[in-house]
């Protein structure tokens, strides 16, 4: 393995030295700069690939003891050469607007006088590595006195080589001060005066330094830490300001301290007369005086502006909430009325007070108050700890905005924004000229306006050339309606006109459209526009051609538009909005009669007077923006929104935190990630974690022992584990033991095993690990998505990320929760090893990966755009499909690739693409060289995010295999096309064609059964009934008959009067005509009946009644249980039973008319036909069940919503209440009785089978509306230590709920 690796060290080493060897060439052949400049674009990625193979060497060297072969100084050799090609290239290599000019080049190539200086042998600079500048005043002292100690003072340096380190040191504003100074020995000197001048502002470092300790927070009581870092603040700030040796320190900070509270305006007028360099406090009273004896002699302008601000407040004294009494604030003596103690403490300090009075939360800056008023989730409106905005009582009283937050948490964003959502009511707002030209000059002149040609991408992606108008004075962008019918892109509405000039109107606005512009040489950067469509920009410019003398004056510059003097159209305005992005600053001025040239995108764009004999017409553009009326829209349904909940707040938010808090990179370009703990765990947490693995492992053990085959691949597997370094012996006892398994199916793959970590595992006495974690959010793109982006490109790749998952590091004080147990042999101890990286079955893992991915697009992709797309919009987990409309761009991408990912230590396999360019650049073992499962017989298929693709033909396929052979039935189809994966629905049309075979049954394999052909019947009585609705009406019996199927357990009601066989027949003949004549009837005809069962049983057993009611109709027959038989007609007994038991309870002592017991009656029936009886189906995802009411109507029954309160008193007025009452009360009573009856359980002597997942359940609600019974399915099973089921979590219509046993009553399935 050391020899291996010494032989990849070496061939990256002879790659760098043949770059190195190419960029020392082109110092005397200029001709090879543009193949340098190709090459030392790997340079980066050599030196990452060198480092990884050189510490593979040493450490194998270091294993095998050998560490006196290690070659020291090959590392710092080897960054030597890649330094001086570097060097050599950013000499050559043009930048920016540079590239334009193509006369560059030749500005660099030394002449043969002066090639002897550059080719000279540059002395090496010391390692002590070179300060950096950002332009910070603070730090130019120190950087000044470093950089002149390493560089400037050296006199072997030439200033060509100054001037390049000096540019290397400088960031931000620093580089920007002097980008516009060309990079040369002679501007050496021009550059450093300019940043001594820039920045070198002692009396600027010494006032922040005054500043920063006059803001220093006060202390609250006496602590380490506090007292040390006040030592450090004051040390470290009154050593600065010695250094600065300031002639009087007392009276400057006094000066400091003064100054700071005068107005803006009277500070800039002391600065305008000020001449020394560390001002005095007497100097500045000396000033305020004067201006005090000016104000005195002119009048003080301010005084009724102060009068209007007291009357604003209705009285000086007059407090303020939240804050200071307005007019005592100047006060020394503090006056309190309040005699008790009070007992508020203020969150931020500790002290006694209130928030809005303590020193150090006003000290804070106001993003730092923002800030910390949302992580300790208090009120932004009164700063209660106990609610939110949403809920809060108080009225805001910020007096600078209408937001609802306090005054202490205003900041001018919250102003502008107020503004921009309250605009005056003139609509136009503010107007703003483009190209607005001065007075007119005595000479005859005309303006010239910067345009220039550009591309614009087409509908179809192809590039148009157009000429497009540069302007900073537009607020917009826009562009001709001719243009947009020639690209065709898609419009969008736009209702509002655009105002310009003088508030005139443009109303003919046809609408918007986003574009993408780019410069016609480069294919970066490219612009995304949102562009106004107007009949016409503006006349052609210039309104007339230009002498051709003109142009030759600007022959040595690569022009943005070449034929700029000859009078053409204007296709595009681009506007203020993308004006920044489009020019860098430069400028380059040839004569004051003629144009100045300024550096852009696009190339120098020319804009200024030019001299003629004719003084043209004036040329503007007045473009201002108006709101739409759909932005109107918007903004109107945006008003009520309440306030996002911040991110910090929800468990998505809680883990981005943690990730990007202790998220890590090693110097290898790992990274090592946290797991997002959803609070503090420790040892004790996951107490008999180890004894569950450690008997997982045993049944592992026996599992393998039995299977030899098998014990090979996981014994290989673990070896792998082990020697890769993803996993190691355990060095400290682990808190929380992860068991593990294998997933093997030889009959598709009898050579590959999959591994899987369960970190679902609980202990016996304490939570898993999952449990405890956060899962993330999902980062993922959803797969309909990504394979509809990656058919748009001609010429596509697949990859996939090799171990993804692996590559990344756990945090080392985060392993001890990913112990597992291993041992090859049973004859070997049990030992503990450690999990180094993400772990597959830990459910943040997906977050982990996909985030780290996340990263490498934001940081690492700066200058790789279509890097960052494929890893953000192209990557579902760790294969990546992405492609570009050319093969060079295809295989830049895929090379660009390779690049960003290695230095993250992730390596690419698995290619396949349908351009073979794509694969010879591969190595033939990183590609997808045997046929995947589900391959055809046309030819072998690559698996693309579930589907077959064949990259030969470019195609998706789905290939089933028939083995085993399918069931050719209902349910056997139904599986079969249930295996098919279609996200795209390209294979519905295959699809469809199932269908004829999954109809109904044939008639001769359907028996068809009627509801209530076998029927049983009773009666249920007496009941009271009133005759009229009178007040005095008679009071009658009545008895209820009672009909239930045999087949269906349906119950049907019918009112009977008396016990008479007429009464009999007639209720018979209504049930008949509703629910028709059944075959059977069967009835009790014992003789314990009392009261009114007694003579229903005279009638019943009379020789009259039995031959009345048997030829009533012939085809019924009529069957008679045997006397004093009572329990052969159990069926209909139990309900006769419910129903008179309970309608009798629940009536009471009122009393019906016939309509209400009717109406009553009715629902009661409804009610006994709506209990469950068995699962629909057995799908575990179905929550619906078999009711009697299906068999009737084909469906549930229903009830409309109730219509009272159960407890509200009833008036004698409003009968309808009463019985909707009674119908509440027969649900509840009825409904909990039922229930208990299914839910019957043996005494503690029997077993009691526990409940199984995806058993369906009736969760007991005794606030349920009639007829609704909450139906749910057992999603997990909550053992206890027993392993009795207790408690279950159920899946139901209304989310996911946790329940006990005996609150859930289990249907039965059969």
């Amino acid at each position: 393995m050391a020899e291996r690796a010494a032989i990849k060290r070496s061939t990256v080493i002879e790659h760098i030295k043949q770059i190195h060897a190419m960029a020392m060439s082109v110092r005397d052949d200029a001709s090879l700069a543009s193949t340098l400049s190709v090459l030392v674009t790997d340079l980066d990625s050599l030196w990452t690939q060198f480092k990884m193979e050189d510490d593979s060497h040493l450490d194998c060297l270091l294993l095998l003891g050998k560490s006196d072969q290690y070659l020291y100084s090959l590392s710092s050799e080897t960054r030597r050469l890649i330094g001086e090609a570097k060097a050599v290239a950013a000499s050559f290599i043009p930048t920016g607007a540079e590239a334009i000019d193509l006369s560059y080049i030749n500005q660099r190539v030394p002449s043969s006088q002066d090639s002897d200086v550059i080719v000279k042998n540059s002395p090496r600079l010391p390692e002590i590595p070179l300060p950096k500048f950002s332009g910070e005043f603070r730090e130019w002292p120190a950087f000044r006195d470093k950089f002149s100690a390493l560089v400037n003072s050296r006199s072997d340096l030439s200033n060509f080589e100054k001037i390049y380190y000096l540019m290397g040191c400088l960031e931000g504003a620093a580089a920007e001060a002097v980008q516009s100074i060309p990079v040369a020995g002679d501007n050496y000197t021009l550059v450093w005066s300019t940043l001594s001048e820039r920045f070198n502002r002692p009396r600027l470092v010494a006032t922040s330094l005054v500043e920063q300790l006059l803001h220093t927070p006060p202390m609250t009581h006496e602590s380490l830490h506090d007292l040390n870092s006040f030592l450090c603040t004051f040390h470290e700030n009154f050593s600065l300001i010695n250094a600065l040796k300031l002639p009087d320190l007392g009276s400057f900070i006094l000066f400091t301290m003064a100054f700071r509270c005068l107005p803006v305006h009277t500070r800039k007028t002391f600065e305008a007369s000020n001449t020394a360099e560390y001002p005095s406090i007497t100097q500045l009273l000396e000033f305020v005086r004067s201006r005090v004896a000016i104000l005195e002699v002119v009048g003080d302008t301010k005084k009724s502006s102060v009068l209007a601000a007291s009357k604003d407040g209705k009285s000086t004294g007059q407090s303020v909430k939240g804050g200071d009494p307005l007019g005592k604030r100047s006060s020394s003596r503090a006056m309190s009325f309040v005699t008790a103690k009070t007992d508020v403490k203020c969150p931020c300090c500790s002290e006694q007070h209130k928030l809005t009075s303590c020193i150090k939360f006003k000290s804070w800056t106001n993003e730092d108050r923002v800030r910390w008023t949302r992580e300790n989730r208090l009120c932004f409106i009164c700063f209660g700890a106990d609610h939110w905005v949403p809920r809060c009582k108080s009225k805001p009283n910020c007096n600078k905005c209408t937001q609802r937050h306090h005054f202490l948490l205003h900041s001018s964003e919250d102003e502008s924004r107020d503004k921009d959502e309250t605009p005056p009511a003139n609509v136009s707002n503010v107007s703003m000229c483009a190209a607005v030209r001065r007075s007119p000059k005595p000479a005859a002149t005309s303006v010239l306006l910067g345009t220039a040609l550009v591309h614009v991408r087409d509908r179809s992606g192809s590039w148009h050339t157009l000429r497009a108008l540069v302007d900073c004075a537009s607020q917009i962008s826009a562009i001709t309606d001719v243009c947009v019918t020639r690209l065709g892109l898609k419009r969008s509405r736009w209702t509002a006109p655009i105002s310009g000039l003088s508030g005139t109107s443009v109303v003919n606005v046809l609408g918007r459209v986003d574009c993408v512009v780019q410069p016609r040489f480069s294919s970066e950067p490219a612009l995304s526009v949102r562009a106004w469509i107007l009949p016409t920009i503006t006349g052609d410019l210039p309104k007339q051609s230009l002498s051709s003398g003109i142009k030759d004056r600007y022959s040595n510059l690569a022009l943005a538009d070449p034929h700029f003097d000859v009078s053409s159209p204007v296709d595009l305005l681009l506007g203020g909005d993308v004006y920044a992005s489009i020019m860098d600053g430069r400028k380059v001025s040839i004569d004051n009669a003629l144009p100045s040239a300024f550096s852009s995108i696009f190339g120098w764009i020319l804009i200024g007077p030019v001299s003629d004999s004719e003084t043209r017409a004036y040329q503007s553009l007045p473009v201002c923006m108006t709101l739409s009326l759909e932005c109107l829209m918007d903004k109107f349904w945006q008003v009520e929104e309440p306030a996002m909940v911040p991110s910090t707040f929800t468990d998505n938010g809680q883990c981005e935190k943690l990730f990007s808090e202790q998220m890590g990179r090693l110097p290898s370009g790992r990274f090592s990630v946290p797991l997002p703990f959803r609070s503090q765990v420790s040892s004790e947490t996951f107490v008999g974690s180890r004894e569950v693995a450690a008997r997982r492992f045993e049944m592992l053990e026996r599992k393998l022992s039995s299977n030899p085959k098998l014990k090979s691949l996981y014994d290989k597997f673990m070896s792998d584990y082990i020697s890769l370094g993803h996993m190691s012996l355990a060095q400290s006892p682990g808190h929380y033991f992860i068991p593990h398994h294998a997933i093997f199916r030889p009959e598709i793959d009898d050579s590959k095993i999959r591994v899987v970590f369960d970190a679902s595992a609980r202990g016996f006495r304490g939570p898993s690990l999952n449990q405890c974690l956060f899962p993330g959010p999902k980062l993922h793109q959803d797969i309909i998505d990504i394979l509809i982006r990656f058919r748009v490109s001609k010429h596509v790749f697949t990859t996939d990320i090799c171990k993804m998952y692996r590559q990344i590091l756990v945090k080392p004080e985060h392993r001890k929760f990913q112990h597992v147990l291993w041992r090859a042999s049973p004859h070997d101890a049990v030992r503990e090893y450690e999990l180094h990286t993400v772990t597959y079955g830990v459910n943040c893992a997906p977050f982990l990966a996909l985030r780290v991915l996340q990263y490498i697009a934001s940081n690492d992709c700066e200058h790789f755009d279509s890097v960052r797309h494929a890893l953000l919009r192209q990557t579902y987990v760790d294969d990546i499909c992405t492609g570009a409309d050319s093969i060079a761009e295809l295989l830049q991408l895929q090379s660009d690739l390779i690049g960003v990912l290695k230095k993250s230590g992730l390596e690419l396999k698995k290619w396949a693409s349908n351009t073979p360019s794509v694969l010879e650049a591969v190595p033939m073992d990183d590609r997808v060289s045997v046929p995947l499962p589900f391959e055809s017989v046309e030819g072998y298929g690559t698996r693309i995010l579930g589907l077959e693709w064949h990259p030969e033909g470019d195609f998706f396929s789905c290939a089933l295999s028939l083995s085993p052979s399918p069931v050719f039935s209902k349910r056997g189809i139904l599986s079969l096309v249930a295996r098919i994966f279609d996200p795209l629905g390209v294979f519905g049309p295959s699809v469809f064609l199932a269908k004829p075979y999954m109809a109904d049954l044939p008639d001769t394999r359907v028996q068809q059964r009627r509801p209530f052909e076998r029927v049983g019947v009773d009666y249920a009585g007496p009941l009271q009934m009133r005759e009229l609705s009178l007040r005095k009406s008679r009071v009658v019996k009545i008895y209820v008959s009672v009909f239930v199927c045999f087949c269906t357990k349906a119950v049907h009601l019918e009112v009977v009067t008396d016990l008479s066989t007429d009464a009999f027949l007639a209720a018979f003949d209504r049930f008949i005509a509703r629910r028709g004549l059944p075959s059977d009837v069967f009835s009790d005809c014992g003789t314990n009946f009392i009261g009114a069962d007694r003579q229903l049983r005279m009638l019943l057993e009379s020789p009259e009644g039995q031959a009345a009611i048997a030829n009533t109709r012939a085809a019924c027959v009529w069957h008679f249980n045997p006397p004093s038989a009572p329990h052969f007609g159990g069926l209909w007994e139990a309900a006769v039973r419910s129903t008179k038991r309970l309608l009798v309870r629940v009536i009471g002592t009122h009393i019906f008319t016939y309509e209400e017991f009717s109406t009553v009656l009715a629902r009661v029936e409804a009610i006994l036909n709506s209990r469950p009886l068995t699962p629909a189906s057995s799908d575990p995802h179905d929550l619906d069940c078999l009711t009697p009411g299906h068999f009737l109507i084909g469906q549930p029954l229903l009830a409309i919503p109730p219509r009272s309160n159960p407890e509200s008193s009833i008036k004698l007025t409003q009968r309808w209440k009463l019985m909707d009452q009674c119908h509440q009360a027969f649900w509840r009573r009825w409904s909990a009785e039922y229930l208990t009856t299914l839910q019957e359980r043996s005494k503690w002597t029997e077993g009691v089978p526990n409940l199984k997942v995806n058993d369906m359940v009736i969760v007991v609600d005794n606030q349920s509306p009639p007829l609704m019974w909450r139906l749910g399915r057992v999603l997990e099973l909550l053992p206890g230590t027993d392993g009795h089921v207790r408690v279950v979590r159920v899946m139901t219509r209304l989310g996911i709920v946790t329940r006990p046993v005996v609150k859930l009553v289990p249907l039965p399935a059969n």
